[in-house]
């Protein structure tokens, strides 16, 4: 009887554990800051719409703002969109081995991926490159 149980403990325990997926991590939005010469911080916002994104810019040249604004995926920033979309949802790869510079003067830009109260620097340098061209669609929209 005692191996019985404990077959079925076990069996229990192997078909729960085939069956349990970890879900795919999934952030809320993206926190852009660029400190320095050319100050400016927003977040960017998943929609409904797979094609468009909400951005809010939280500060402009050192004051604080709320600018509210709708990014539209076109062909000039498609790539930009596509890698944002996939962050978001978990798919890219964030952490990596990129170093912010440490020189007194400059501007600096941090990109972090943000899950409820929690924020994770993006540091893989290729994602990184993709994602700043951020900067450039909500500068446009200023």
């Amino acid at each position: 009887m005692r191996y019985i149980i404990l077959l079925l403990t076990t069996f229990l325990l192997i078909v729960c554990r085939e069956k349990t997926t970890q879900p795919a991590k999934q952030y809320d939005s993206l926190l852009f800051e660029r400190k320095g010469g050319g100050n400016l911080v927003f977040v960017v916002y998943p929609t409904k719409n797979k094609n468009t994104f909400r951005a809010v810019v939280t500060s402009l040249s050192y004051r604080d703002t709320t600018i509210n604004m709708i990014l539209s995926k076109d062909n000039a920033n498609a790539t930009t969109f596509d890698a944002l979309t996939r962050t978001l949802n978990g798919q890219n790869e964030i952490t990596g081995d990129f170093k912010p510079a440490t020189k007194p003067t400059g501007t600096w830009a941090f990109l972090y991926m943000v899950k409820g109260s929690h924020r994770t620097e993006i540091t893989n340098t290729k994602l990184r490159q993709v994602l700043l061209d951020l900067e450039q669609v909500v500068r446009a929209k200023l």
